[in-house]
């Protein structure tokens, strides 16, 4: 099947840019979805989720007109697309919220391993802050933020119990609340209890990993479907746990770094977060700067994203060389020439999983 599915692939697909693809997105319509997205897709739909690098049973990128999925089978091995593993390492996504989203958690690698799937993984991921937007006035946020961890004193008994309050106030003030701006880091580890607030974009670097388990949808008129025992069985109620997550925030992470006045080339690159399966980089370039860097320096072993979040860039790679404006994608495969070069047309803001 594979072979058929190759040759009828015209040579001009076989020969989409060898080691640098621009991707599209797969659009993800969500009841709290915002406006945002759905301007920039020309829906007439709520737009919550844009996946902007994704092979997941639920959805996938594409690639000339084809998905991920069918483009790396057609293009031979996937170890070589890839990289470790032989498949799609991580997923990245831009997440707009009109509304607040449930209040849920994701499993850790070991409940996945121990009650979902033995060859599965967990879904730890970290969130960048792009935007915020004026608040509805029925909101219960006073200000756009996100709900992260348990205050002290929340435990599994008291959390239990709040469940059954129809308003899940008590749930509420069990969470913390972190007001948040453009230009704020935070990871949220597997097992944290979390929610995007109302007027909230960012973007979302993740494990590759699906599975959310609701706890609360905010007494939603048709609220979806929740995973009381199974939430409970994900979330990680250590006070210690949960205390800490404040301290994995980062802010102001645009801010530039002054270079060494030495004659010398210095990258501009500034390490954000390095999980086992994935790793987050930035880069604030200024019109005109070019930042070279190597794979093998890097010890990359996963297949490259660059995401330009503002302004636009071109990226170099052996022969190939792509434009890339304000929030394109652009996938570098795993095997292909080892340096790379980012130039910016202009003041550009430049995001970078490996």
């Amino acid at each position: 099947m594979q072979n058929n599915f190759k040759d009828n692939l015209s040579g001009d697909l076989l020969k989409v840019s060898a080691s640098i693809i621009k991707t599209s997105p797969h659009l993800v319509e969500k009841v709290w979805g915002g406006v945002a997205l759905q301007k920039a897709s020309k829906s007439s739909r709520p737009i919550g989720e844009s996946w902007e690098v994704a092979d997941l049973e639920d959805g996938q990128c594409s690639c000339a007109g084809i998905s991920i999925r069918d483009f790396v089978n057609a293009r031979g091995s996937s170890s070589d697309f890839w990289g470790e593993h032989g498949r799609c390492p991580y997923v990245v996504k831009y997440i707009d919220a009109a509304e607040n989203l449930s209040l849920q958690v994701h499993p850790s690698d070991e409940y996945v391993r121990n009650f979902v799937n033995e060859n599965g993984q967990g879904k730890s991921e970290c969130w960048i802050i792009l935007g915020t937007s004026a608040l509805k006035s029925q909101e219960e946020a006073k200000t756009p933020g996100i709900y992260l961890g348990m205050k002290p004193g929340s435990d599994r008994t008291h959390f239990e119990q709040s469940l059954y309050d129809l308003s899940s106030c008590h749930l509420l003030q069990m969470m913390n609340f972190y007001p948040v701006i453009p230009g704020d880091f935070w990871v949220v580890p597997a097992g944290t209890v979390h929610a995007i607030g109302a007027g909230v974009m960012l973007l979302e670097i993740q494990q590759f990993c699906g599975i959310t388990y609701r706890i609360w949808d905010w007494n939603r008129k048709n609220s979806r479907e929740l995973h009381i025992e199974q939430a409970l069985g994900a979330i990680n109620f250590d006070s210690t746990f949960n205390g800490s997550l404040a301290g994995l925030a980062q802010k102001n992470i645009w801010r530039q770094v002054p270079m060494p006045m030495d004659g010398k080339a210095h990258s501009r690159e500034r390490l954000l977060y390095e999980h086992p399966d994935f790793r987050v980089s930035i880069l604030n370039l200024r019109t005109n700067d070019l930042q070279i860097f190597s794979l093998e320096q890097r010890e990359c072993k996963r297949a490259l994203t660059i995401l330009c979040i503002e302004g636009k860039i071109e990226v170099a790679r052996g022969d190939d060389r792509i434009v890339c404006d304000c929030f394109e994608t652009l996938l570098l495969p795993f095997a292909g020439p080892t340096f790379i070069e980012i130039f910016a047309f202009e003041k550009s803001k430049v995001v970078i999983v490996d």
